[in-house]
This record gives structure tokens, C-alpha cells and sequence, in this order.
């Protein structure tokens, strides 16, 4: 279980110097951006804002949550907590895709490839921002919920998901079905982040998702239009597969959903 040790500055302190890094350092590179980036909102910076976005929630976590994460540090471990948590999603989306072809007249449309440097800057995109929302709502806003209210770690989970839910408001055609099942999948990462004692996992579960998301479905990422191997022509008849809406927006994720996080708590082996 995680012990969020760092108690020595006072609570309200430390979320005044978290923000006050946050705001002051991020402000400080996307002036730094725009120096060196001649065409705006390409893919290279939006990967530099990602990066020091990531860099400054990184310092953040070091200096006011847990030292602890970043001091044991086993790369063999890591790479197998990463690499299963990728596994999840490959599960979860290909039992998905195999009801849609069955259950649908959803055809399957490959599309042009791009050049390899895209595929590759848009993968590094979606490494740094799956990382990026890891921090901020499987370790830092839990902490901060723990130290303020000594909730119990469940309570804690429970309003670090509803609040990643919110935030992906911001996505396109998101329905209250969708954000059920990202709440649902909030619940998922934390499951993974507390019964592997490492943010690690979630990471790997997190980018694994929206990386089948964007380049074997087509989906575009809260605004973001990524490269894809494939799009799936909607039949906008079947409710249970989402119709018109995104992928997350299927009552059949919800139950997908429901089931894998069941089996994680039950069964931490699962995989």
C-alpha cells in the first residue's frame, strides 16, 4: 500500500507551492515554446508541452508527495509493471471489436499511412500525457485528499475518478454513458496504482488504452487528431456499441469495464 510520507510541510503550503510551481513553470514553457516552435500546435510542441507539463508534476510529486517512488528504483520491475499493465486494454478492446463485428454492420476502413516520425512523435504524445494524468489523479490529488480529510483510500479513489471524469468533459461527443465508463476506468487505474505500489502499471494500462483508441480505432483524443491505421465505419444503429458517440461511450465498455476491475480486486493475478 502507498504511504504518502512527505508530512513535514503543512498541507495548505504545499498545495499553494504546488500550484504556484505548476502555473509559474508551465507559463515559463510555453513562452519557452514559442521561441523555439515557428509552426504552432504541431506535433513537436504539443510534445514539448507535454513533456514540461509532465516535468513539472514529476518535481512536484518529488518535493511535496512521495520520494519514496522515485528512490527504489528496479528497472526490471518497472518494465514488467508497465508491460502489464498494457496488457488490460489489449483484453478489454479486442473482446470489444469482436462484439462490433458481430453485433454491427461496422465495416473496417484502412487508411493512408503517415510517415514513421508520426507515428512515433504521436506514441511519445500519448506516453507523456498517459504519465502526465497518472501523477496528477492516481498520486497527487489522492494525497492531497488523504492529508486533507484522512479519508480512507477507497474515499480517496472514489474522488480523484469523478474528478478525472470531469475533465475529459472536453472530449468530443462525450455522453453521460462515457463518462460512467471513464469513471469506471479511474477506479481501474487506482486499483492498479494501489495493488502494484507503483504508478507504473496505470501508466502502461492508461497509454495502452488510448493508443488502441487512435491508431486501430480512430478515434480522436480530446481534440487531438493522432495517426491510425484503421477507422471503423460507424452504423449509428446499435446503442449498445456507442452509435455515433466515441468508443468510451458504449454500454458494453461499461460492462467490460465493470467486470475487469471486479476480477483485479478479487483476483490481483488476473493477468
Amino acid at each position: 500500500m502507498v504511504d504518502y510520507n512527505d508530512k513535514s510541510t503543512p498541507i495548505f503550503t504545499s498545495i499553494l507551492f504546488f500550484i504556484v510551481l505548476l502555473s509559474v513553470g508551465y507559463f515559463f514553457f510555453l513562452v519557452l515554446a514559442a521561441f523555439l516552435f515557428v509552426k504552432r500546435n504541431q506535433q513537436p510542441e504539443l510534445l514539448f508541452r507535454e513533456l514540461s507539463f509532465c516535468f513539472l508534476l514529476l518535481l512536484g510529486s518529488y518535493l511535496f508527495i512521495d520520494r519514496k517512488i522515485f528512490c527504489d528504483v528496479s528497472v526490471k520491475r518497472y518494465v514488467h509493471e508497465f508491460t502489464v499493465g498494457c496488457t488490460g486494454p489489449v483484453l478489454i478492446y479486442s473482446i470489444f471489436i469482436g462484439c462490433a463485428v458481430l453485433l454491427s454492420r461496422n465495416a473496417v476502413v484502412f487508411t493512408k499511412r503517415a510517415e514513421f516520425s508520426v507515428y512515433v512523435l504521436s506514441g511519445c504524445i500519448l506516453l507523456v500525457a498517459a504519465t502526465s494524468e497518472e501523477l496528477m489523479f492516481r498520486q497527487i490529488i489522492p494525497a492531497y485528499i488523504k492529508r486533507l480529510t484522512h479519508a480512507k483510500t477507497f474515499t480517496s479513489i472514489f474522488i480523484a475518478s469523478f474528478l478525472f471524469s470531469l475533465v475529459h468533459l472536453i472530449n468530443p461527443a462525450v455522453n453521460n454513458i462515457g463518462l460512467l465508463n471513464i469513471f469506471l476506468g479511474g477506479i481501474v487505474l487506482a486499483v492498479l496504482r494501489y495493488q502494484s505500489d507503483t504508478i507504473l502499471m496505470p501508466i502502461g494500462f492508461h497509454f495502452s488504452w488510448n493508443l488502441i483508441q487512435s491508431f486501430f480505432y480512430g478515434t480522436d483524443l480530446g481534440g487531438n487528431v493522432f495517426p491510425h491505421f484503421v477507422r471503423y465505419a460507424r452504423s449509428f444503429d446499435n446503442w449498445f456499441l456507442g452509435n455515433e458517440c466515441q468508443f468510451e461511450s458504449s454500454p458494453l465498455l461499461t460492462l467490460l469495464l465493470f467486470i475487469f476491475g471486479a476480477c483485479r480486486v478479487c483476483w490481483k493475478k488476473f493477468w
